[in-house]
């Protein structure tokens, strides 16, 4: 994301609520994005029939950044509905934090829909998930369940194969020991596909945890439009809300608009 960016450069001015909410949902947007990434990087290195030689170390990587997604996501969700609500709307006299109050949603509408989507699902698997420990009996009693940890399932292809031939793969992988005599592990649908572009090497995962299923793939799309909502839409309204007061108040148009820095420090130690 360039730091030029609205949620790379988010105005001083805006009420803090509202500037504290967009600030953490811009690192759980980057966190989703990369993981997906490492995930679909690490599974590259590896074609269908090399599967077995991806490593325990590699395995836990590749859920760790799955869960990942999920943890963040439902961050995510939790964040967007406070976005539209400042904790004030006007600013105090001695220090300009400007609530943005957006009633008109024209334009915004994905971000109810990313929510209407994805806010069920990722809220039961990140509490099945946190609260293993209370779930352990009905674990242990059922018949049969995913792998702990979930199990992957997705296409992988090679280019020759999938133009010339239509010949694709799909695997499923887990980590860890199976612990019961019965596990369930779901596959992806390739017809949920029927008409679309399939990414080479790997595409259309889907995590199958806890009796619920998440198509991470979709998620990583739909997270990288939330984001440029977020960005293009939703900040151009903040920043013509901030400009319009500023012109209203003969305030400093650029100064108004002014982000903060980020900086790093480093402290020099002697014994």
């Amino acid at each position: 994301m360039p730091e030029t960016e609205f949620l790379r450069a988010i105005p001083l001015s805006l009420d803090l609520k509202q500037r504290i909410a967009l600030e953490a949902v811009s690192f759980s947007l980057d966190a989703i994005i990369g993981s997906y990434n490492q995930i679909v990087y690490l599974l590259s290195q590896f074609s269908h029939s090399k599967i077995s030689d991806i490593n325990r170390e590699e395995r836990v990587y590749i859920f760790t950044n799955i869960w990942t997604m999920i943890d963040q996501t439902h961050l995510i969700n939790q964040l967007l509905k406070e976005i539209y609500t400042p904790m004030k709307k006007h600013p105090e006299e001695d220090d300009l934090h400007l609530g943005v109050v957006i009633d008109e949603k024209k334009e915004l509408e994905f971000i109810d829909t990313y929510l209407a989507t994805y806010s069920a699902v990722i809220s039961d698997l990140r509490n099945k998930m946190d609260h293993l420990r209370v779930n352990l009996n009905n674990l242990s009693n059922a018949k049969k369940i995913e792998p702990i940890h979930g199990s992957l399932s997705y296409i992988c292809s090679n280019i020759e194969e999938l133009r010339q031939e239509g010949i694709f793969h799909i695997v499923v992988l887990f980590t860890g020991n199976l612990t019961h005599k019965n596990h369930k592990l779901p596959v992806i649908n390739p017809t949920k596909y029927a008409g679309e572009d399939i990414n080479v090497p790997v595409d259309c995962l889907m995590l199958s945890a806890f009796g619920r299923k998440i198509y991470i793939s979709e998620l990583f799309t739909d997270t990288t439009k939330l984001k440029d909502t977020l960005n293009n839409v939703f900040g151009k309204r903040v920043k013509e809300s901030l400009l319009q007061y500023a012109q209203e108040n003969n305030l400093d148009t650029q100064e108004i608009c002014k982000s903060g820095n980020s900086v790093d420090i480093v402290l020099v130690c002697k014994l």
